[in-house]
């Protein structure tokens, strides 16, 4: 299901007009991996979480819920620093993540077919200079819980 979940918010940032690329892997990939990319950029990290729910009458997984943490970066250049004060530049930047949060909502609400749903938004936090002097980034915690979709592993005894 974690693939499931990873292609729909790649799908997002990509039809989101207000990011340039999307990553999925370590926060790090930002030095090495941006430069064929563009900001603001959306990462979702690769180390990913997740909590077993309940036991169908099989005794498989039921549901998981999956802890992904969403990074939004963006330049915050010299040139940029001397007319944009850090706060409004935070200010743009989460606003950024915000609406691309609200957008993984909307479309796991209409489209119930996708299997997830997010059931919590926590651990947001701002950070300037982040891996080089000149990104900034935000950054919050979203918990999706997604039907486990597990079947009978076939044991040869």
């Amino acid at each position: 299901m974690i693939n499931s979940i990873i292609t729909e918010l790649e799908t997002i940032a990509n039809a989101f007009t207000s990011v340039q690329s999307f990553i999925y892997n370590r926060p790090s990939a930002v030095n090495w991996k941006i430069r064929t990319k563009g900001y603001p950029c959306i990462l979702v990290d690769s180390q990913t979480d997740f909590d077993p729910n309940g036991t169908n009458s099989k005794n498989l997984i039921k549901k998981n819920t999956y802890t992904l943490r969403v990074f939004a970066y963006d330049e915050y250049q010299i040139t940029e620093q001397n007319e944009i004060t850090q706060q409004a530049k935070q200010q743009e930047l989460q606003n950024i993540l915000d609406q691309y949060i609200a957008e993984i909502r909307r479309r796991a609400i209409a489209t119930p077919s996708n299997g997830f749903i997010v059931t919590n938004i926590t651990n947001g936090f701002h950070a300037f200079p982040v891996h080089n002097d000149k990104l900034m980034q935000v950054v919050l915690t979203l918990s999706i819980e997604a039907d486990s979709h597990c079947t009978i592993g076939t044991f040869n005894y």
